[in-house]
């Protein structure tokens, strides 16, 4: 479905953001938009709108008309793509609505720019600081685990062979998910360069670990691949990243920039990246997050 809604602008915003203030204007089945496009859909809510400008509505206790026109269109990004004209994917060459970058040209630091011009933080520096602060009690609460979710963490432990700050890093945000009960099985999955684009034509948000040619795809590949790619959308928009921290760094950062939602079977994790790491946004922190929370602070 397509839904085109309005709220009145210029009344202060604890009433404006109240779901009786927000009216519905236009609702109609996608199908219909893509059939007969928005000039014809939209028709009768711009004949309204331009009544309203022109003549404007009769407030019969005011005594007069009141004219009013639109202030600004507010819209998800495939919508906003749509409504503009644009091809309603991410995929395309130049995806970007304010500049002419191409997906080439937006590597780490054009994403970690746009994050900062958005959010007034250091993305990079305050995501590995965070990490690096956390890191001796991560591998304390690794070590502590019993069971499925113990043997995992093992497994990941037993392949770091060295305090190298990178493989620290990777460490932790491999354990992360498992902790938390998150599913990373199709978040990352091993890949040659070779493998044909189909591997992971279904993976909505994902990592591929690049392997290099010949190597056994086992477990105790994933921790080190020769490079990385990010996926979304089953399309491939950054590669040759060369380590796992980088990589969910800046995946963080592109899905927090364009109001990406965050992969179900990793939503826990890019929560906790999110709230507790880089405390950002709402402070309510669902169970699973608050007692992990807790324990690091122990």
């Amino acid at each position: 479905m397509s839904a085109v809604y309005w709220v009145i602008a210029n009344v202060p915003p604890k009433y404006r953001s109240t779901l009786h203030s927000i009216q519905l204007a236009v609702l109609c089945k996608s199908s219909h938009v893509k059939e007969f496009g928005y000039a014809k859909i939209l028709r009768p809510l711009i004949h309204d709108l331009a009544s309203l400008e022109q003549h404007g509505v009769y407030v019969e206790k005011l005594g007069e008309s009141v004219k009013g026109t639109v202030l600004y269109v507010a819209a998800d990004n495939l919508a906003a793509h749509s409504l503009a004209g644009f091809f309603e994917s991410f995929m395309v060459d130049r995806f970007c609505r304010f500049c002419m970058a191409t997906r080439g040209e937006v590597q780490g630091k054009e994403v970690f720019m746009e994050f900062s011009r958005i959010v007034g933080k250091n993305l990079k520096q305050e995501f590995y600081e965070s990490i690096d602060r956390h890191s001796p009690r991560f591998l304390e609460l690794f070590q502590s685990k019993r069971g499925n979710v113990g043997q995992l963490l093992t497994q990941i432990s037993q392949q770091t062979n060295t305090t190298e700050p990178t493989t620290i890093r990777t460490q932790v945000l491999r354990g992360l998910p498992i902790i938390l009960g998150d599913n990373p099985t199709n978040f990352f999955k091993a890949s040659f360069e070779s493998d044909d684009d189909d591997y992971f034509r279904d993976l909505d948000v994902g990592k591929l670990l690049i392997e290099r040619e010949g190597a056994v795809l086992t477990s105790s590949q994933h921790l080190s691949p020769a490079s990385l790619k990010i996926v979304i959308e089953g399309e491939v928009v950054m590669e040759n990243i060369q380590d796992l921290p980088k990589a969910m760094c800046i995946l963080f950062g592109l899905m927090y920039a364009l109001h990406l939602n965050y992969p179900k079977t990793m939503k826990l994790t890019f929560q906790f990246i999110q709230q507790v790491l880089l405390l950002l946004g709402q402070t309510d922190l669902k169970p699973k997050l608050q007692s992990l929370k807790n324990q690091l602070a122990m």
